[in-house]
């Protein structure tokens, strides 16, 4: 019914680096998609006829920059964190399989 230990370490290994892979993946686009966003704005020019429509064209750039480079930053902290989850559960398996084929060899005795 439960699963060994080391196999269920080893898919949590694979799990984080795949969803790390899939994670650093889709920064690239969402980082290009950002730089376009943001060169866009910088190329068209703010509205000066109207201080009503600068505000809030001002707000509503900086709500559609802000947006896309947390989401682009979200993803990038997500990759991170999967890699040291993999690396943090590697370790763990590292130093649980050796202290368990050590506690197999004595109780063979």
């Amino acid at each position: 019914m439960t699963e060994p230990i080391s196999s269920s370490y080893g898919k949590t290994v694979r799990n984080a680096l795949l969803g790390a892979l899939i994670a650093s993946g889709l920064t690239v686009p969402l980082y290009w998609l950002s730089q376009s966003i943001i060169s866009a704005y910088a190329d068209k020019p703010l509205p000066d006829s109207n201080q009503m429509a600068m505000t809030i064209s001002v707000a509503v750039r900086t709500l559609v920059m802000g947006g896309s480079i947390l989401f682009t930053a979200l993803f990038v902290f997500v990759a991170i964190g999967l890699l040291l989850l993999a690396l943090q559960t590697a370790l763990q398996w590292l130093r649980n399989g050796s202290h368990e084929s050590a506690v197999n060899a004595e109780d063979k005795e």
